[in-house]
């Protein structure tokens, strides 16, 4: 059946066939009944089974393989059958009496198994050895002409008689050594399994499935919801519909919850009826999504997009549809929120490959797009997917590159990471936006340059390089924002406080106002609030400077802006301040120094004698205990700002300055 014509005149006469077989036998079928794509599937089961192709995504049934092993070693036998079902689909086998039951008789070998192992609880061994040999005793009887050759679904005398002649045959035994050696056990098995299988025949069995075809009736009517068969009060309840319907049900609770198994599905702790259509339907549904490329299916997604399909089949939930998939769908694997088509996968995994499958030609694509063409993946998850993704790189709000569609040759990559060892091996970084683009902008003109940048980390540098904001480094060194700085201060004329915090921002993507202060301060000469300018433009005579200093530095150190006048400083080139002043003592004199918690605009610190080894704190202490204020903090912390010792009044050590000041006060 390779033609595609041939397959589907095939599939549309079986599924004719069918529809009207169940039309013959008194049933009523609606337009999905054994339709023509459910039949396509099953025959693709069906061939699975006959080419002995194992297909992940098309299961293939015991019924099938057994039907195929018929066909093949006991062609009589299977005619005899093929030709009951023609006469049902005929019409010509609904005579009065006549049972509208095909035989199935011949699939009697699974009953077996299950009575091999859970009845005489043998081994899972021990019953695969017995079945394979009673399956190879019949491929011989049917290879060597054989009249009898099968052993199931056959009475006492006729199984006797079959395993006589095969032990008669002195070919059998070169047949199979395996097979003849355990036949013998395997039959006398079967004898026992025919004889107990006969008793329960008869008016046993039609109790049984009345009280199943009543069990059906009590669910389908008042269960649509399902059933909490673990519960006493729920069977009690169960048990009084049953009544009022003259129906009669097993006493023992026990053997109630085994009959109401047997007909349905449970699912979170509730029992559903079993609608066997429904389920056919959900796979066809699943079948037909897969069948557009896609591979992942997320459970609330399809719950929301088939929602008229979910109300007329009473499945009132994304959890329940769940159940639903995972006791029915096969082909899959199942995660908490999704099934995929095939072997586990992780969600992002799964997702990426989705997007890589339909995101088209165009470099940058918006989310929205993307899940328009994902309709069974939520958007969220789309977005989580690509976030931190290697293999997508940011644009814009919503908005993302597939580096996969970045243009971008072998050699423009080589030359990339060329230009970064040799960059990092003189300088110890490499700004990434110095990183020459060549022909990268104008080939990828759809892509913005930053974007182009982040791409070219991602792609070429991220295995040898970390990206510390915008500037990249080797794994083991460490980012040093002030250092960088310096770097860019080293050759410049003058700065403003802005433009090195600008710098900052664009090197570590930070607002870095304490490191561009540093350093300015350890390049640059402080002129004014907000300038800089370089050593060379200033001109400091020391020693003068120191002397006038210490016409102001008493008892070993002074707030900056107790200097109070810069009459007497000698000239320098640079007007004088407590900018400068600050600058001078930082960097250049020989007898002071200057304090500060950090650098700031109000002028608040303190300059002191460098041998005077006191801490920021202590010297605040002293001062305090040496001025004529109340000790408290807020009367302390005013003091403090309005004379320049602190930017801030209040500060999370001023508890602990002031227990110091009042001590040093008592032991004056």
């Amino acid at each position: 059946m390779e033609g595609g014509k041939e397959r589907k005149e095939v599939t549309e006469r079986v599924s004719a066939d069918l529809r009207q077989m169940a039309v013959n036998r008194g049933m009523v079928i609606d337009d999905v009944f054994r339709d023509v794509s459910g039949i396509a599937y099953q025959l693709y089961s069906i061939e699975s089974a006959y080419r002995g192709v194992t297909n992940f995504f098309i299961h293939t049934s015991r019924l099938f393989i057994t039907t195929v092993e018929l066909y093949r070693y006991n062609r009589a036998r299977y005619n005899t059958i093929l030709d009951e079902a023609k006469k049902y689909i005929a019409g010509d086998a609904l005579t009065e009496g006549t049972s509208k039951v095909i035989p199935d008789t011949v699939f009697l070998e699974e009953d077996y198994r299950s009575y091999l192992k859970d009845t005489l609880r043998l081994s899972k061994t021990t019953c695969y050895i017995y079945v394979l040999s009673i399956r190879q005793a019949e491929r011989f009887a049917a290879a060597n002409g054989y009249e009898q050759c099968s052993f199931f679904g056959k009475d006492r005398e006729t199984i006797i008689t079959l395993a006589k002649a095969l032990y008669s045959d002195p070919n059998f035994k070169k047949f199979d050594d395996l097979c003849y050696g355990h036949l013998m056990a395997a039959i006398n098995r079967l004898l026992k399994f025919t004889e107990e299988k006969t008793a329960e025949t008869g008016p046993q069995s039609a109790l049984m499935d009345e009280i199943s075809n009543a069990i059906r009736e009590v669910l389908k009517e008042h269960y649509a919801y399902g059933l909490k068969y673990e519960s006493k009060l729920e069977l009690m309840r169960f048990r009084k519909i049953a009544d009022q319907k003259g129906i009669i049900l097993p006493e023992d609770d026990e053997e109630l919850r085994r009959a109401i198994l047997t007909v349905g599905i449970v699912i979170d702790g509730r029992l559903y009826l079993r609608d066997d259509e429904m389920l056919q339907e959900l796979q066809g549904i699943v079948d037909d999504i897969f069948s557009t490329g896609s591979d992942i299916i997320f459970y609330e997604s399809l719950y929301e997009q088939k929602q008229k399909w979910m109300r007329e089949h009473t499945i009132t939930s994304f959890e329940l549809l769940k159940g639903y998939l995972q006791k029915s769908i096969t082909g899959c694997s199942f995660a908490k929120n999704f099934l995929i088509k095939g072997s586990r996968r992780t969600e992002r995994e799964a997702i990426t490959d989705e997007l890589r499958r339909i995101w088209g030609t165009e470099p940058v694509e918006s989310g929205y797009n993307l899940k328009e063409r994902l309709p069974f993946v939520p958007l969220d998850h789309i977005w989580r997917a690509m976030s931190g993704n290697d293999l997508f790189v940011w644009v814009a709000e919503g908005e993302y590159l597939l580096t996969d569609r970045l243009m971008i040759t072998d050699e423009e990559k080589e030359a990339i990471l060329k230009f970064a060892d040799e960059t990092c091996r003189e300088r110890g970084y490499v700004p990434l936006l110095e990183v020459p683009l060549g022909d990268l902008e104008e080939v990828n003109y759809q892509v913005p340059k930053q974007t182009i940048y982040n791409a070219i980390y991602k792609m070429v540098l991220m295995d040898k390089y970390k990206l510390y904001g915008l500037i990249l480094t080797t794994e083991n060194t460490q980012l040093d924002t002030i250092k960088l700085l310096k770097q860019f201060l080293k050759d410049k004329d003058e700065c403003t406080v802005d433009e090195a915090i600008e710098k900052a921002i664009e090197l570590t993507k930070v607002t870095d106002r304490y490191s561009a202060l540093q350093a300015l301060y350890d390049v640059m000469v402080r002129v004014s609030k907000t300038r800089f300018v370089a050593d060379r433009f200033v001109d400091f005579d020391v020693d003068e400077i120191d002397a006038v200093l210490s016409g102001f530095i008493t008892d070993h150190f002074r707030a900056v802006r107790d200097v109070t006048t810069f009459a007497l400083f000698p000239l320098c080139g640079q007007n004088w301040n407590h900018y400068l002043l600050e600058s001078f003592c930082y960097k250049y004199s020989r007898k002071y120094s200057l304090h500060k918690i950090s650098f700031n605009d109000k002028n608040a610190g303190i300059i002191a004698e460098n041998d005077f080894n006191r801490q920021y704190y202590d010297m605040i202490a002293l001062a305090l205990a040496r001025a004529d204020v109340k000790l408290t903090p807020e009367l302390a912390g005013k003091y403090l700002v309005d004379n320049g010792y602190m930017a801030r009044s209040k500060f999370a050590a001023l508890d602990e300055i002031l227990q110091t000041a009042a001590k040093l006060r008592e032991e004056r």
